[in-house]
């Protein structure tokens, strides 16, 4: 790999980009998540949401409690449902997550409950992401009954979440009681969670006991939580991160922290990020970390990271190098980003250049990505790139999408983009893609098409998942679905997942695959 030969900082521009990517994915977006092209995935329904008039809670560890009635909450239903919608009017994302966010944080502690109740009216990510502020907030505020809400969700990854959430808010006011309490947790998912919060918020405040808490870990654990602190303290001060890390010895812990920290140095001086890529071992996270600095650099000064990629004597690292730059010139320049593609040598990693490139080019014009992708040679990677440029497309656009599919006479075309298709109207409409998954002509693409969406149904109404599966021809397809389905139901409400494996006709082999893994 080789160093420029002309160094340049571009230390203002990096730190105004680094300030504009840190309010936007620190703090706007945190802790929300974002489908792949930066979208959240998400609706108001039109039907008002209900409201508990009074919740009562109590802290069974200590019998103490906290009662919140309709005399305390100063927010009506109306003002809930009013600020929500006006929310979610709002066009652009991050000014659209910035009002739910402002929304969620200025509840006092007693007009929580109720709140929470109103994000109910949501769906997909965004509605994740009101709930996940709505229990910081609480969690900041009245950790004890924030946590009593929590353990009482009866979903596993629901209450983890939540708990997480939690811990977010409380170690801001509280790191020592949070800890405390986190401490006493069992070992399992629950705790690794819980650490990992209290440590990414006690590294903004003092990374270095971040970094001797996560050191007290151990196992995988352990490694996990002393990337997070290396990273959070690498945002506040990257030479004093980078001098910890000169004392660690080479190794796949060493990788991690460091690509870590590639974003942070990319932003402050492109150069020095390269040096860091330098020190790591060669192999995927390696890739990953020139990828990320090349699409830094050339956000801020695409001439010297094209520069960069064509002092490359690797032709595989070349290639990285110049996706990278590529998917960073395509909101601005898609033909042009396209073009620097076909610049690379053919083979696998041209191929998927070129998919990555048009995905991000559709996130704007998901027609002229697609008008692209038909020209390119028959196949299975361009029939990939199709299914996911379509997938991409409906998310903004499902009906347009939906009607492009229809419009396809190619089996092998239908076959790859249907499922795909399906899986993603399914995450904002569950009944409209479970009746698209039904019209389709009987054969695996429709098979395949109700296997996506009896994975979505599952976290709402596991029954009805369980029904729509059995309505899979394909044996095979069939029975494989409903163990897993039946595997991730039973993590969730064991009870309810016995009773239907139970009464169901799988074999007496595959109940029993179910109950080991539970």
């Amino acid at each position: 790999m080789n160093l420029p030969k002309k160094p340049l900082f571009n230390f203002l521009i990096g730190v105004a980009l680094g300030m504009v990517l840190g309010v936007a994915l620190g703090v706007i977006l945190k802790p929300a998540l974002l489908s792949r092209d930066g979208r959240a995935e998400a609706v108001l329904t039109n039907s008002p949401a209900k409201f508990q008039t009074g919740t009562e809670f109590s802290d069974r560890s200590t019998g103490e409690g906290a009662s919140i009635s309709k005399n305390k909450k100063s927010g009506s239903r109306v003002d809930f449902a009013t600020r929500l919608h006006e929310a979610m009017g709002k066009t652009d994302i991050l000014k659209r997550l910035k009002a739910l966010m402002d929304f969620a944080i200025a509840l006092d502690a007693s007009q929580i409950p109720g709140a929470l109740v109103a994000a109910q009216a949501l769906h997909g990510n965004e509605k994740q992401f009101v709930i996940n502020q709505l229990l910081s907030n609480w969690g900041e505020k009245d950790p004890k009954s924030a946590l009593v809400y929590a353990e009482r969700l009866t979903k596993t990854d629901e209450r983890n979440q939540a708990v997480s959430s939690v811990l977010g808010g409380w170690v801001q006011n509280d790191p020592t009681g949070a800890l405390a309490w986190v401490q006493q947790l069992p070992l399992g998912a629950l705790k690794t969670g819980a650490l990992q919060q209290v440590v990414q918020q006690l590294a903004q405040a003092n990374p270095q006991a971040a970094v001797q808490l996560a050191s007290s870990q151990t196992g995988n654990t352990r490694n996990m939580l002393l990337t997070t602190a290396v990273s959070n303290w690498a945002n506040q001060d990257l030479d004093a991160a980078m001098n910890y890390l000169q004392q660690l010895p080479d190794g796949a812990q060493k990788n991690s922290m460091l690509q870590s920290m590639i974003s942070t140095a990319a932003n402050q001086e492109p150069t020095r990020a390269v040096a860091l890529i330098g020190q790591m071992t060669p192999g995927q996270q390696q890739n990953q970390a020139l990828q990320q600095v090349a699409n830094i650099w050339a956000n801020s000064d695409p001439q010297d990271a094209l520069a960069w990629a064509n002092q490359q004597t690797d032709d595989n690292i070349k290639g990285i190098v110049l996706e990278g730059i590529a998917n960073a010139l395509v909101q601005s320049d898609p033909q042009g980003a396209l073009a620097l593609i076909q610049t690379m040598p053919a083979g696998q990693a041209k191929g998927d250049a070129t998919m990555s490139v048009l995905v991000n080019y559709a996130q704007n014009d998901p027609q002229g990505a697609i008008i692209y992708a038909q020209a390119l040679p028959m196949g299975n990677s361009k029939n990939a790139t199709l299914a996911n440029l379509v997938s991409s497309w409906a998310n903004s656009d499902p009906v347009s999408a939906v009607a492009w599919a229809k419009q396809q006479t190619d089996p092998s075309v239908s076959s790859a983009v249907w499922p795909q298709l399906i899986n993603q109207v399914a995450q904002n409409d569950l009944q409209e893609a479970e009746s698209l998954a039904q019209s389709l002509p009987e054969g695996q693409t429709r098979n395949n098409s109700i296997a996506q969406v009896s994975n979505q149904m599952l976290q709402s109404d596991p029954a009805s998942a369980m029904q729509l599966v059995s309505t899979i021809t394909d044996e095979g397809l069939k029975n494989s679905m409903q163990i897993s389905l039946a595997v991730n139901w039973m993590h969730n409400d064991p009870s309810a997942a016995l009773l239907w494996v139970n009464n169901s006709t799988l074999s007496s082999q595959a109940k029993q695959t179910i109950l080991q893994q539970k």
